[in-house]
């Protein structure tokens, strides 16, 4: 293989490289660190948002957060949040890692969206294939051993939406099932 740095201008790019790898270096240390503290300051806010819905009570937390601190509801859930998530810790490097990564995934700026008319939230549509996909994919787990099935429960809890399909679909009649019904 040639001496590529013997040119000139490969040479210059690598230098100016080698500086800019640097430069991201150090900032990424001084991100790191940044995030460290802000991951303290989080933690140990949580902490009294914690304490403080546990004197409020139920119902008046978020209303006292609005009427009180200079953060939005979000924010002060996330926190209370990371906080509840790891209650036994006494530093920041007792955090598990997953509220950490949840907790930081919380800074991605929710988008904008603009206010248009006639914007409206729209209801959930309901159709049957959607119980058929939710039952294909159990039926899936099972083959392959993620999910265990309860025969007995399974018959007792799924035994009124068979009725129901029998009647409604087959238009088979109580009687004719009554065979078949699981016991109690």
């Amino acid at each position: 293989m040639k001496n590529h740095l013997a040119n000139p201008e490969l040479t210059a790019l690598r230098e100016e490289s080698l500086a800019l790898i640097v430069e991201l270096d150090a900032i990424g240390r001084d991100i790191e660190s940044k995030l460290g503290i802000a991951l303290d300051k989080a933690w140990q806010l949580g902490k009294r948002l914690v304490r403080q819905k546990e004197i409020l009570g139920h119902g008046k937390w978020l209303l006292w957060v609005e009427s009180n601190l200079p953060i939005s509801d979000r924010h002060a859930r996330r926190y209370k949040e990371l906080a509840e998530a790891n209650p036994r810790a006494t530093c920041v490097g007792d955090l598990s890692e997953d509220s950490v990564r949840k907790f930081r995934l919380g800074f991605v700026p929710e988008k904008d969206r603009p206010k248009l008319v006639g914007d409206r939230a729209l209801p959930r549509a309901f159709h049957h294939l959607t119980l058929l996909n939710d039952w294909r994919r159990l039926e899936r787990r099972l083959e392959i051993g993620q999910a265990q099935l309860d025969q007995e429960a399974a018959k007792k809890d799924l035994w009124p939406m068979f009725e129901w399909l029998a009647g409604r679909v087959y238009g088979l009649t109580s009687d004719t099932l009554s065979h078949l019904r699981p016991p109690g």
